[in-house]
C-alpha cells in the first residue's frame, strides 16, 4: 500500500530543503568572512543572479506583468511562501508573501538583522535575474527580511513611467 503525502507534509519537506540550502549560503558566507559579520559579496549576487537568468529563461512568455506573476505563483511555492497575486493587469502585477524559508533559516542559525538583510538582498538577485529576460522590471516595496510583515513585489512593464 502507497502512502499518500498530504499538502502540508509536501509544503514542509520542500521548506526544508530551502532552508538547508539557505543554511549552505549563510554558512559558506561566514567562512569566506573570517567569521565576521555577513556582508554582501558582489560575486555572489551575481552568480545568483545568473541562476536566476537560467531559471528566468525556462518561464513561459509572458505578455504582460500579470502574466509573469501568474507563472510565477504555482501551487507547491503558493503553500511554501504563503503566496498570493494580489493584484493584476496589463501595466502592473502585485505579489506578496508572508513567509520565506531563506529568512526563517537563517534567524535560526543566528544571523543578525543586518545579517538577514544582506543576505536577502543576495538571494533576491535571483529574483531579478529571473525577470531580466522579460520587457518587465521588479521592485521589492517590502521585505520579511527587513521586518515587514510580508514581502511584496511589484512587477511593471519598463516602459511605463513612474510619476
Amino acid at each position: 500500500m502507497e502512502d499518500k503525502v498530504t499538502g502540508e507534509e509536501l509544503r514542509d519537506a520542500v521548506r526544508a530543503a530551502i532552508e538547508d540550502r539557505a543554511v549552505w549560503l549563510y554558512l559558506i558566507l561566514k567562512e569566506l568572512q573570517g567569521g565576521k559579520e555577513i556582508t554582501e559579496v558582489p560575486a555572489v549576487s551575481e552568480a545568483i543572479f545568473k541562476f536566476g537568468r537560467q531559471k528566468g529563461e525556462q518561464m513561459p512568455p509572458a505578455d504582460n506583468p500579470g502574466d509573469w506573476a501568474r507563472s510565477l505563483i504555482t501551487p507547491v511555492g503558493s503553500m511554501v511562501f504563503e503566496q498570493k497575486l494580489v493584484e493584476e493587469n496589463d501595466n502592473r502585477a502585485v505579489i506578496e508573501f508572508s513567509y520565506c524559508p531563506l529568512v526563517e533559516a537563517w534567524k535560526k542559525q543566528g544571523a543578525s538583522d543586518k545579517e538577514v538583510a544582506a543576505l536577502c538582498k543576495m538571494a533576491r538577485c535571483g529574483d531579478h535575474g529571473r525577470i531580466a529576460s522579460f520587457p518587465f522590471k521588479l521592485t521589492f516595496e517590502k521585505l520579511l527580511a527587513e521586518g515587514d510583515k510580508v514581502c511584496r513585489l511589484l512587477v511593471e512593464r519598463e516602459d511605463i513611467r513612474q510619476e
